[in-house]
């Protein structure tokens, strides 16, 4: 038996470390086009807010080549997949070919960011699982005191108190609907603003940004009942589940724009599964279909 696993993130991992427990003679690959393992954003912040001395100690268990040398689990890095052929069991990757009797897509997600008229790449970051971006935004919070964050979701509360922890002169929170409105009820919601305005957050909802452009070294946000200026600004404002790979392949996109999966995690092609941020999830309860795009979710379903 050989697996192929696509992605070297949580679910990647995870799915080749169970499959290692289950069998110790599969031959297994893993994919990564980074140079280096990256971590979940979730675990960003606890460097950034001073709770984690440094990047490196992120650094650990399946972030580490020994993890996979012991197991006997090929990691190859720099290694991009461009190509899956199911009619021929492979994948191109850096331009060799790597046969499978079963695939792991585990491609992961993008941060979304929206297309507010005069973003300009400065001063603008986002968190993906690239520990790079993680770095880059702990460098500019160092060296400012004045932040603007879009998005009132897990990772925009946590830099939110990042940066109060900080001693940020200011920071606000610019929110176009309501707070962790996927998982509160809105009494919840109401109770959890109050408790971010008691903290020193400059807290705007519903926040209309009409644009966003860099003034000398700071940022302009105009909203629809003023304008505001910055340091920088972190958007928190979801990702998009990449599935352009599986798109190429034939493989069927949900409702949701995440890769169509059965209870078992197979795609429209049985012998290709798709596990965490790239995958459609349900709502056991309603059965409408979601994206769950959780560190949580990924690890479940490697």
């Amino acid at each position: 038996m050989r697996v192929c696993i696509v992605g070297a993130g949580d679910g990647g991992a995870t799915a080749a470390n169970q499959i290692r427990r289950l069998d110790s003679e599969t031959r297994i690959d893993i994919f990564s086009k980074r140079a280096k393992l990256g971590c979940p954003p979730c675990e960003m912040p606890l460097v950034i807010n001073g709770s984690v001395a440094t990047w490196d100690e992120l650094i650990r268990g399946f972030r580490q080549r020994s993890f996979w040398k012991k197991r006997n689990i090929k990691l190859h890095l720099n290694a991009e997949v461009t190509d899956i052929l199911p009619a021929g069991k492979y994948i191109m990757a850096g331009g060799a070919r790597y046969g499978y009797d079963k695939l792991v897509l585990a491609l992961g997600a993008t941060p979304s960011i929206p297309s507010f008229p005069g973003l300009d790449g400065k001063n603008e970051f986002a968190l993906s699982t690239d520990m790079a971006d993680g770095v880059a935004l702990g460098n500019a919070i160092s060296q400012h005191t004045e932040a603007a964050i879009v998005g009132g979701g897990f990772i925009g509360l946590e830099i939110a108190t990042a940066l109060r922890a900080r001693g940020y002169v200011k920071t606000y929170l610019l929110v176009r609907r309501g707070i962790l409105r996927a998982y509160l009820d809105e009494d919840m919601a109401e109770t959890l603003e109050g408790v971010i305005k008691q903290n020193g957050l400059e807290f705007i909802m519903p926040a209309k940004i009409e644009g966003i452009v860099s003034r000398v070294k700071r940022k302009r946000v105009s909203l629809s009942e003023g304008e505001l200026e910055v340091d920088f600004v972190f958007f928190a404002t979801g990702s998009k589940p990449n599935v352009e790979l599986a798109q190429k392949a034939g493989l069927q996109i949900g409702e949701t724009g995440a890769i169509a999966v059965n209870q078992y995690l197979q795609t429209s092609d049985p012998d290709i599964y798709a596990i965490g941020d790239c995958m459609e999830n349900w709502d056991i309860i309603t059965g409408t279909r979601r994206r769950h795009q959780l560190a949580a979710n990924a690890v479940r379903t490697g």
